[in-house]
């Protein structure tokens, strides 16, 4: 193997076979049974089969070691903590126990501190074993424990004279530096002056020095990552100049016969990007230049030349270049006028080619458009720049990019510019039908489509019309075209997306802006019945369904939708990206049982994702790719402040409370849901990472997304996220009869729903008062989901107030006046659920019905249910167990506050009756509308649909208990 493939083990990656690596003895042949059940994972076998060899043998550590790894993969955690903590008590070596299998087990329960400590144990015992070293060094790279995996590596390069081990400790003090520069203060002082010269000094006494035989010159691939490793910390240290020499002498090949950095490329943009760090646009301009030259489309040296060229003119100085460069290199540019020149001429070569790349011609939009005035140049007239965006249509029109190439110059450009390019692009159609195959001038005709949406126009073909008939008529327009599309003899493959797909996609966008205007469902049903014809075309396209679920969640018919969810493909990191667009709708739709499986997919992926995220990091040290290190320990911190997996945790939670109907399940899926995390820290720790541009929408700028837009919905979810999670630590402090904890949580959730109602009301106001166009329909069909819950909290700080009250009066044994107030606290919990569901409407028809009329309603059952929880918790209170010394005090405020409370039980047990028979009726006349259109139908499917949700929901309301 090369030298960076070590000879000695480095087993990071938890393994799938337990293989038995001693001599065959007869206890091995006894434990082989067990092995062979825990790799086919009959983990029910293997537990038995050890149960059996610990009745011969209660000392056999492995025996204990692998039936402890079969309760793990059982999810019996407490169960294998039992077995696991006596085995690491011991005096246990590598002749007593697996130590792979007792890793294995380790790393499954996610318990890498003993994981440390067992390997600590075992080098201490076999200080010879390399192998043990090097995955004691994987422990603590698990542990995230920098200082630590120094000190292991510079033991492991004196004690087994290995140059990577020597680079392990280098990366160490690098990842000592960039945590102390996160905390800050003293920390980011003592990583610039201590942790990164420490490392540089490190690095250059290897490489300069060629100590301990570390020499660049290595064949194998080590060299470079090392070199980047070097060049790393120079940059961490803002020593541009000093890693613009080491790559220079890279280049020269001072490091070996040929540069040790592989690419040209990559090396040439490291280059250009240190060469704008240190500020030497001359050099800059050059380097681009020549980079340009000898490849036209790199837009990275486009993009670096412009701002090289936008420093020189402002007044930069040009450096004095060495002698060799400036033979190698073409002189800077220093004024607007010699950088239009070199444009022109790329865009002047490329027009004489056969097939042209995109580059130049994006490079003259880019200085026409967007870089004349930093150049000290006067805009260009419209009808200059509305000829240069022609050029580039008539180019690249017909292609999938051409649409994202343009937005950018639009959207800079003034809005006559936008309405005289589309008028342009329109009559320019014509003439390009005549000359390209039909598949050209479809491509064609989509990016006119997308640029007239993108200009805030109506299409080309209805701009005559009144502003509503002109929607119409650009809806009729795009459908038409669809139509026109799906009839052609364009043919693509069953994966490949075809371009008509568009149409469908910015009919239905328009018909969503219709609804949001008019709130007719009629518009909604429309684009569900272009949407399907679209996925009947072309299965593969994402978009489409995505679309598609947004147009079904609006409508309320949730179990439509979920045949398009599976061929979205959504998997991995998408699930916390991309999966708000399910879990926000799926459980207040009715869909429980699709809403838990997502939520704990979710929940599952991220802490699968934690813990593979280390072993990335070890295997990288293992392999010397050490400029990775850095982009999985970001990565790793995204995912740790991520929102969605803390909201998937708290859903489900919310779902299986729901959902039970045993009560004596509730303390246990309520002590399930662990969240240690503050509200401060939930407030201020977690990001939101959603991708909130996941459609394709092409708006213009007016409705698209602005910062604004996306720190509203940053603040909707964190403060939506605290205050659920407040309500189920309120029940559980009410279940453990905790009345400091249950009246903290109180003081919070009150400061909670106030802010979230001061949150909604500057919304409203800001929308109202300054006509803001907050785009939520993109991502909530009916508004906020802090609004659609603000009952809901409002009613659970009633039922936590009445219930502390209650506590204080029984524990104290308080009577009189005192017990009038705890009382008329349990009344005004009462009187709160009844003002809510008076002011309720029932359910409309079910022609009629949306989204949020059964949202409202599950919301309703929801808050039932949980205050049933307390109410049911609160009875207990009341009652003693025999024998019980209790003081006469407590007994009588006791037995005074059980009648009161028994009547609120009956009452709100007579509400939850009337809405079961709302949902009743509903239910029947849901399924009178299925069975009477036919079972193709749109209207037959949606009416089933709303069957089955409203069924969940009555099924959700039939387990609620008061008793």
């Amino acid at each position: 193997t090369g030298s960076h493939h070590h000879s000695f083990a480095f087993t990071v990656a938890v393994p799938t076979t337990i293989i038995m690596a001693r001599a065959e003895s007869v206890s091995e042949r006894r434990l082989r049974p067990l092995y062979d059940a825990l790799d086919c994972s009959r983990n029910p076998e293997a537990v038995k089969l050890a149960n059996q060899l610990l009745k011969k043998d209660k000392s056999n550590l492995t025996a204990k070691v692998l039936k402890a790894l079969a309760f793990v993969r059982m999810d019996r955690n407490d169960e294998a903590d039992e077995l696991i903590d006596p085995v690491l008590a011991t005096e246990f070596d590598e002749e007593t126990v697996d130590v792979s299998a007792l890793c294995v087990c380790l790393k499954e329960q996610g318990r890498l501190t003993d994981l440390v400590a067992v390997f600590e144990r075992l080098v201490e015992r076999y200080p010879a074993k390399e192998d043990y070293a090097s995955q004691l060094f994987a422990a603590l790279v698990r542990c995230r424990e920098h200082k630590r995996q120094q000190q292991a590596a510079m033991q492991m390069f004196k004690r087994f004279k290995s140059r990577p081990y020597y680079f392990w400790a280098v990366m160490s003090v690098v990842l000592q530096a960039a945590e102390a520069e996160r905390k800050g203060g003293m920390g980011a002082t003592m990583a610039t002056a201590v942790l990164l010269p420490l490392a540089e000094k490190m690095c250059t006494k290897a490489i300069e020095e060629k100590a301990a035989d570390a020499d660049l010159s290595a064949p194998d691939g080590e060299s470079e990552h090392t070199l980047r490793l070097y060049l790393l910390i120079l940059e961490r240290q803002k020593k541009y100049k000093q890693a613009l020499d080491v790559i220079d002498r890279d280049s020269a090949g001072a490091f070996g016969d040929s540069p040790v950095l592989l690419l040209e490329q990559e090396r040439q943009h490291m280059r250009l990007r240190l060469l704008a760090a240190s500020e030497e646009w001359g050099s800059l301009n050059s380097q681009a230049q020549k980079l340009i030259g000898t490849d036209p489309d790199d837009w990275f040296a486009y993009l670096q030349f412009f701002d090289s060229v936008e420093q020189l003119v402002g007044g930069a100085k040009v450096e004095d270049a060495p002698t060799d460069a400036v033979a190698e290199a073409p002189a800077p540019l220093t004024s607007f006028d010699d950088a239009v020149g070199f444009v022109e001429s790329l865009v002047q070569q490329e027009q004489d080619k056969p097939i042209q790349v995109r580059g130049p011609f994006l490079a003259q939009l880019e200085l026409q458009v967007v870089r004349r005035p930093a150049l000290g140049q006067q805009p260009l007239d419209d009808g200059a720049v509305v000829t240069l965006l022609q050029g580039y249509f008539a180019l690249f029109g017909s292609k999938p990019c051409c649409f994202a190439d343009v937005r950018p110059y639009l959207v800079a450009a003034p809005a006559s510019v936008r309405s005289q390019f589309v008028e342009a692009v329109g009559h320019a159609l014509a003439g390009f039908q005549k000359t390209e195959k039909e598949i050209k001038c479809l491509g064609r005709r989509v990016f006119l489509a997308q640029i007239t949406r993108a200009s805030g126009l109506v299409s080309f073909e209805a701009k005559s019309e009144g502003q509503d008939a002109q929607q119409m008529a650009s809806v009729q327009a795009l459908k038409t075209a669809f139509q026109q599309s799906l009839e052609s003899d364009v043919q693509v493959s069953s994966s490949e997306i075809p371009p008509s797909d568009c149409f469908a996609q910015l009919a239905a966008h328009t018909l969503w802006e219709q609804f949001e205007e008019t709130g007719n469902k009629q518009l909604l049903l429309d684009g569900i019945d272009l949407l399907e014809r679209a996925v009947a075309r072309c299965e593969s396209n994402a978009q489409n369904r995505l679309l598609l679920f947004r147009f079904y969640a609006a409508v309320g018919a949730i179990h439509c939708s979920l045949p398009h969810w599976g061929p979205c493909g959504i998997k991995h990191i998408q699930f916390i990206s991309v999966g708000y667009f399910a879990t926000d709708h799926a459980r207040l739709l009715g869909a429980f049982d699709w809403a838990a499986d997502l939520c704990d997919t979710t929940k599952r992926f991220h802490r699968q994702a934690n813990g593979e995220m280390n072993e990335f990091i070890a295997q990288a040290y293992k392999f010397g790719a050490f400029h990775k290190i850095e982009e999985f320990t970001r990565f790793q911190a995204q995912l740790d402040q991520s929102l969605q997996p803390a909201v998937a945790a708290s859903e489900l939670c919310y779902t299986q409370l729901c959902g039970t109907s045993d009560p004596k399940q509730v303390p246990t899926i309520l002590a399930s849901f662990v969240d240690s995390r503050t509200d401060e820290e939930l407030a201020s720790c977690l990001e939101d990472t959603r991708d909130l541009d996941v459609l394709d929408t092409w708006e213009s700028p007016q409705r698209g997304f602005n910062e604004t837009d996306r720190d509203f919905l940053k603040l909707d979810r964190q403060r939506l996220l605290r205050t659920r999670v407040c309500v189920l630590r309120g029940l559980q402090s009410c279940l453990k009869k905790d009345q400091a904890a249950l009246a903290s949580t109180l003081d919070l959730l009150q400061q909670l729903v106030k802010g979230n109602q001061e949150a909604l009301t500057s919304r409203e106001q800001a929308s109202k008062e300054l006509k803001l166009l907050f785009p939520w329909g993109v991502v909530y069909p009916r508004g906020s989901l802090l609004s659609c819950y603000a009952p809901q909290f409002e009613a659970m700080v009633a039922g936590f107030d009445a219930a502390n009250k209650l506590l204080v009066a029984v524990s104290k044994g308080q009577k009189g006046e005192q017990l009038a107030e705890t009382t008329a606290g349990i009344q005004t919990l009462l009187q709160q659920l009844n003002t809510w569901a008076a002011e309720t409407p029932r359910l409309p028809n079910t022609y009629d019905l949306m989204a949020q009329d059964i949202e409202r309603v599950t919301v309703f059952v929801e808050t039932l249910r949980l205050v049933a929880i307390l109410l049911v918790a609160a009875k207990t209170w009341l009652v003693f167990e025999p024998g019980v010394q209790v003081p006469k005090p407590i007994r009588r405020a006791a037995q005074s506050l059980k009648s009161p409370l028994d009547a609120a039980c009956k009452e709100l047990g007579a509400a939850v009756s009337s809405v079961r028979s709302m949902l009743q009726e509903a239910i029947e006349a849901a399924s009178k509308c299925a069975s009477e259109k036919a079972s193709e139908s749109l209207e037959h499917r949606l009416s089933a649909s709303y069957v089955t949700s409203l069924t969940a929901v009555n099924d959700a309301a039939k387990v609620i208990s008061f008793s």
